[in-house]
């Protein structure tokens, strides 16, 4: 039965990664269905991962409660639901509470995929969730690639929605059918240097250095994965039209691929180390960004650069803090909280100043936020350095 929940929370990251990054595929189309500008339509991710912050942080205490397999059931369900709306938006209202309600699922399935998995495997978590998330890159990186290969073929937007809504239903309908049996949390995470730290320092200063820090660097990623799409569009006006959904489906392919790589070394490498690893290289991934911005054949360099170093950031510090404390919906939703303040934060910033102050702006503030992450985390990690040895 393990196996089987494994595989259906491998299945609804899936799905919440076409939740995610559709909008960055299609962003130009749907500003061309509103009539609204690039700046006005990019209001759309503010209500997208907006709606992740809420579903991420409210559903933290029903996962406590009832069968996290049912939650996640019906998050996919309302997500497919709101896949068949979109397309047939023609004003900017009615669009921002559609997706407004497909973060709301994101979110929901965000956090409910990776408790559970949690929950079920307990101290040795940590390859399955990189495995999770290699999951998400997986579904981030065809969805691009399938709604490009939609639209060029003649496709209408709408047929490429409902392709993909329809390539979801099977998922809910297999966490269904597992949600007949019982499920058991497993919620002794802590390890006892992880209760000698939560007395001598206070869990809650950790868990909010770790919010803040995928506030920052979370947030980077998943605004750089929703404009690249279009920043490449606006930046390389005569590259060929494919170059654009393959940019962005490029940074996701090689964010899977390097969780893959990674999960049998990151079993042997402490969870700090992986940290300031990851944090120094988005930081200098970025910036190689802005110095080379011109040249369209180091942005797939710089592109892949930037997701082999964010690839593993949000599985290692969800891992990290469970060493700190008990797993649970009601504290882990903080971490959500943070990762959501900056999915709807930088995206927003990087929309209002695109058009006025030109593409390669987005890579200042995506480098500023990159800073920010890797100083909280000296920080952190000044804190935690009574932990002498960590589980692997």
């Amino acid at each position: 039965m393990k196996t089987l929940t494994t595989i259906a929370l491998y299945l609804s990251f899936l799905a919440m990664a076409v939740f995610n990054v559709i909008l960055g595929a299609t962003l130009p189309n749907l500003a061309q269905n509103t009539g609204a500008s690039i700046d006005q339509v990019s209001i759309l991710f503010s209500a997208l991962f907006l709606g992740y912050i809420l579903g991420a942080f409210f559903s933290g205490a029903v996962f406590d409660r009832f069968h996290p397999l049912r939650i996640l059931f019906t998050a996919i369900l309302i997500g497919v639901g709101s896949l068949f709306i979109v397309p047939r938006l023609t004003a900017l209202i009615p669009l921002i509470s559609a997706f407004f309600l497909m973060g709301l699922c994101a979110g929901t399935l965000d956090l409910g995929a990776n408790l559970t998995l949690l929950w079920c495997h307990g101290d040795k978590a940590r390859p399955y969730l990189n495995g999770l998330h290699t999951v998400f890159g997986v579904g981030a990186f065809l969805t691009p690639l399938l709604i490009g290969r939609w639209l060029s073929t003649g496709a209408s937007l709408q047929n490429a929605y409902w392709n993909l809504a329809f390539l979801l239903v099977p998922i809910s309908l297999f966490l269904l059918a597992l949600s007949r049996w019982p499920f058991n949390r497993n919620q002794n995470q802590t390890t006892q240097n992880s209760r000698t730290l939560a007395g001598k320092s206070g869990i809650s200063v950790n868990l909010l250095l770790f919010a803040l820090i995928l506030m920052a660097v979370v947030g980077s990623g998943n605004s750089f994965s929703g404009w690249i799409l279009t920043y490449t569009q606006n930046m390389f006006p005569a590259a060929p039209d494919q170059a654009a959904y393959q940019s962005a489906a490029l940074f996701w392919i090689v964010i899977a691929a390097t969780r893959t790589l990674t999960i049998p070394i990151t079993r042997r490498i402490q969870n700090r180390t992986i940290l300031l690893i990851d944090l120094s290289g988005v930081l200098l991934a970025y910036t190689s960004l802005l110095i080379f911005s011109n040249s369209f054949a180091y942005l797939w360099v710089g592109v892949a650069f930037s997701g082999i170093m964010i690839a593993t950031v949000f599985p290692t510090i969800l891992s990290y803090s469970s060493q700190l404390g008990e797993v649970k919906g009601s504290s882990t939703r903080w971490l959500y909280l943070g990762a959501g303040i900056g999915n709807v934060t930088l995206p927003w910033l990087v929309g209002r100043r695109f058009e006025s102050f030109g593409p390669p702006w987005m890579h200042v503030i995506h480098i500023s936020a990159a800073a920010v992450g890797l100083l909280l985390l000296l920080v952190l990690l000044k804190r935690t350095r009574q932990i002498h040895k960590e589980t692997p």
